[in-house]
């Protein structure tokens, strides 16, 4: 199947990856090829695999018929701004769940442009999107394939949140992971001197 669906948090994910500097062209978007929806901003980096979910029970309001064409070598790079407004397009909640999803139309869409709809049955949007130019990065080849040293689970929110607090000292931290199941110990030293150590404890 040709078309791909799209979720609001997937979107919204990526693009708090994407750059916000005009010198980083390239990074101020959001790719999506075959591999995923990717961004990154040179710092942080993400790849979001494709929802597995049939394109065609997706409702046909203008898309062009699914041929089992792919999404151009290199991706697509849609700008920052047109992966927000699809994203805020989409409800949080539907009783019919593939309206919470956009569909991209791979047939219409190219290297030049990104072609994706979004409905509730009443009132389709269309939204056309001109692609950045330049090459995104490819992550294959910074996402790391060695075997991990410790593997575990953590509250992400929980997670965000000690960081969150420790930036008030310094935005810089120090992380200590001794094993999958002994807290995870954060360091951080405001200009002042003062030192604060933080804990948060791994999912089991």
């Amino acid at each position: 199947m040709a078309h791909k669906l799209i979720s609001k948090q997937a979107l919204e994910c990526a693009c708090t990856f994407a750059a916000k500097d005009a010198a980083r062209y390239a990074l101020n978007g959001v790719c999506l090829s075959e591999r995923g929806i990717e961004a990154s901003d040179g710092r942080r980096a993400v790849r979001i695999s494709w929802l597995d979910e049939r394109p065609d029970e997706f409702p046909t309001v203008g898309q062009q018929p699914s041929n089992g064409a792919t999404l151009p070598d290199g991706g697509i790079i849609m700008p920052l701004e047109s992966a927000k407004a699809i994203a805020k397009a989409l409800p949080k909640a539907s009783r019919i769940p593939v309206l919470t999803r956009a569909l991209l139309d791979v047939e219409a869409s190219s290297r030049e442009k990104a072609v994706a709809y979004t409905t509730d049955l009443e009132n389709t949007r269309k939204h056309e999107a001109r692609a950045l130019d330049g090459e995104f990065p490819d992550l294959s080849e910074c996402i790391p394939s060695s075997t991990p040293v410790v593997t575990f689970g953590v509250n992400a929110k929980l997670l965000a949140e000690v960081a969150k607090a420790l930036s008030l000292l310094d935005e810089q931290i120090t992380i200590q992971v001794r094993s999958g199941t002994e807290p995870i110990v954060f360091h951080a030293t405001s200009q002042d001197g003062e030192h604060a150590v933080a804990m948060l404890m791994p999912m089991a």
